[in-house]
């Protein structure tokens, strides 16, 4: 799979279903709070992205990707959603904290062993998915999609005059 592709395709996708979503809401007359709203959001735009990633997986390849993002909220919130090996920390008062936490398989044996799939510890490595991955949830990755997960984890934080900087990043951060 090309990254630069995928990527680019997942964050114009991740935009537009979110702003979709919202859309629909204020149709429909529903006036709901930004932190009510937000985390079912994540979960409807996780879950529609990667059904349409495994549609265009003949134009955007087999493989997967992974994702980290966040909204704020109010100016006093930020929500956080990801899986997969990217990651998000954020400093305050000069301390980094962590945002994320990793999706790695042997976190996930129950989920994948229940739907057929099998965990191996490779001595020197983390954890592997079927043999293959070290990460358990994924857009696309259509060969393994059956025991990936495209849940995101979704957290929230406080932000305010004492936060610094938010890194959000991928790959090995």
């Amino acid at each position: 799979m090309d990254s630069k592709l995928i990527t680019n395709f997942n964050s114009k996708a991740l935009i537009r279903q979110i702003t979709n979503s919202l859309h629909a809401c204020r149709e429909y007359g529903l006036e709901l709070a930004w932190s009510d709203v937000v985390p079912y959001f994540y979960l409807l735009v996780f879950r529609v992205l990667d059904a349409v990633i495994l549609q265009q997986s003949l134009k955007l390849g087999k493989g997967g990707s992974t994702t980290v993002t966040g909204i704020p909220i109010d100016g006093q919130k930020l929500m956080v959603a990801k899986f997969g090996d990217s990651r998000a920390v954020m400093s305050r008062n000069g301390v980094v904290h962590q945002l994320s936490v990793d999706h790695e398989p042997s976190n996930e044996r129950r989920y994948i062993e229940k739907r057929g799939g099998f965990v191996s510890n490779i001595p020197g490595k983390r954890a592997v998915l079927d043999g293959q991955l070290v990460i358990a949830k994924a857009f696309g990755d259509k060969r393994l999609k059956i025991h990936l997960s495209s849940k995101p984890d979704i957290t929230h934080q406080a932000v305010g005059d004492q936060n610094e900087f938010i890194v959000f990043a991928s790959d090995g951060i």
